[in-house]
């Protein structure tokens, strides 16, 4: 099963100290810097854990916003490290809301 989730999130502090502070609550492995560019425009943060990634995407800078509603919200990511053609995938949002509200460091809402 291939799980994924789209998840907002209130910044708490820089997006550094949200991604430290998500490892945490979610009790994944420590996020790092995605030195590499891997979203492109957005800064982020990663954290890979057996078969998934959970990916903390901060704003682009102001000239690379192209969106149509800029925030400077968060957006936590869980998506399958490699996808294999049919398999199930499923919509973990829920629960993954679930796990940061109950600890209450941490704001989030579902982006669906």
């Amino acid at each position: 099963m291939m799980k994924h989730a789209d998840v907002g999130i209130v910044p708490v502090g820089g997006l550094q100290q949200t991604a430290e502070l998500l490892g945490e609550v979610l009790g994944c492995f420590a996020f790092v810097e995605d030195v590499d560019g891997i979203f492109d425009e957005y800064p982020a943060y990663v954290a890979v854990g057996g078969d998934h990634q959970y990916s903390l995407l901060g704003p682009p800078a102001p000239e690379d916003d192209v969106r149509s509603e800029p925030s400077a919200y968060f957006q936590l990511k869980l998506e399958p490290v490699s996808y294999v053609e049919g398999e199930m995938n499923v919509d973990v949002a829920e629960g993954i809301i679930s796990r940061i509200t109950a600890d209450g460091r941490v704001q989030c809402y579902s982006l669906d």
